[in-house]
């Protein structure tokens, strides 16, 4: 998705001495069709000169690799990720933004529902402590609907709108639980290493080098 090359975009030397125009640079980038069917497709497009959370207006204005992301008052390029996660820096995960397009934001009573594209967003690295939800009065770091959830294999952690699985149902997972790849993709449950563990059945909390420091994960509970 991050291939490019270049085209010819500017006016060539002629006989009236004008001077050859930038190149116009292009690469592989996701738009929706301007058909009926509005598909999601992928063809070679313009690209500018926007890395990383530069401001933007369409996706042209984003290098190669990124995609102009927000709403209708804003956006930022943010690199593809698709389905490769570790693609992302650190301090980022994958996640799925609205695309930010003339089609996407047109502002119409029928206008298409927002296209949703995965790209790297900056992660809030929360305390996985924080309660959840957040009651009513009580200062909270995560906005309400969103929970501190781990959202990476390294342990970065994020705000986040947490899934429904429990410890051995299958991901995405509730908040006080994590989504486990040696558990074949099935959530188990969360707990502090120091102090009391909040195990069910009998558990004893094992400490994980791929959490933040400070949290494990629930093991050797009865079934």
């Amino acid at each position: 998705m991050s291939a490019s090359l270049a085209g010819d975009g500017g006016a060539s030397q002629g006989a009236s001495g004008t001077t050859p125009g930038p190149k116009a640079t292009f690469g592989c980038q996701v738009q929706r069709s301007t058909d009926a069917q509005q598909a999601v497709i992928s063809q070679c497009a313009v690209v500018g000169p926007g890395g990383s959370n530069a401001p933007c207006l369409t996706s042209s204005d984003c290098q190669a690799g990124f995609g102009c992301v927000g709403d209708q008052n804003s956006g930022l390029c943010q690199r593809y990720c698709c389905q490769d996660a570790d693609a992302c820096g650190t301090d980022t995960y994958c996640a799925e933004r609205p695309l930010r397009d003339a089609v996407t934001n047109a502002v119409s009573s029928a206008a298409a529902s927002p296209l949703m594209i995965p790209v790297c967003v900056p992660a809030e690295n929360c305390d996985l402590g924080a309660p959840y939800p957040c009651t009513a009065g009580t200062q909270c770091a995560c906005k309400a609907g969103t929970a501190c959830l781990v959202v990476r294999e390294d342990g970065t952690t994020t705000c986040a709108v947490p899934g429904k699985g429990k410890a051995g149902e299958a991901c995405p997972c509730a908040w006080d639980h994590v989504c486990s790849a040696a558990a074949h993709n099935q959530c188990v449950k969360l707990c502090p290493t120091s102090g009391i563990a909040n195990c069910d059945n009998g558990g004893k909390c094992q400490s994980a080098a791929d959490l933040p420091e400070g949290w494990g994960v629930c093991v050797g509970a009865d079934p």
